[in-house]
């Protein structure tokens, strides 16, 4: 009998951990777990935030960057001068003759600033074809404003051409230069 009753009492202590389990720890247990997810996501969504954080400083710093070069600006003449002299080193390898240009006066509309620049040469057809192909292809932005295209030569190959072109720079800000 003493056996029958150890037996019993491990039976039932088995019986009552295992409902005392169930009915109070079960429920706190499951809760840890579910706050142990719950942090673990939590962590997860600070990370991308410190992450969003610092991308977002660098590009704080990246526009703070373009805003003062924006600011700065170029002066007038440097734009022109290098517009000028890179129209005439491109005459020079598309070959063209007689080359003369006449700079005109920039004009401010908004932010931004155009300067033109008159040109007259001489130039066969294909040098003349290529310079347009350059053209099209220029580093700046340019604009074609006028064409005179003129051939009194009957017996060459030859055009005599005036050309109006600009380019457009953006003003400094705060520029009193009108």
């Amino acid at each position: 009998m003493d056996r029958q009753k150890l037996l019993v009492w491990i039976v039932l202590s088995a019986v009552g951990l295992w409902l005392f389990d169930q009915i109070y720890f079960g429920p706190w247990s499951d809760e840890m777990r579910k706050l142990g997810d719950e942090t673990a996501k939590m962590r997860t969504q600070v990370e991308m935030a410190r992450r969003t954080v610092a991308a977002r400083r660098e590009a704080a710093a990246d526009w703070k960057a373009v805003e003062d070069r924006i600011g700065k600006g170029r002066e007038s003449d440097a734009v022109v001068n290098e517009f000028v002299a890179g129209l005439q080193n491109l005459s020079g390898v598309v070959g063209l003759q007689n080359w003369s240009t006449k700079v005109g006066r920039g004009q401010k509309t908004g932010d931004f600033a155009e300067h033109a620049v008159e040109t007259s040469f001489q130039a066969g057809w294909e040098a003349f074809v290529r310079l347009l192909w350059d053209l099209r292809g220029w580093k700046d932005f340019i604009r074609v404003q006028r064409f005179v295209i003129t051939s009194k030569y009957e017996k060459e190959n030859r055009l005599d051409v005036e050309m109006r072109v600009s380019t457009i720079e953006l003003a400094a800000r705060g520029s009193a230069k009108q």
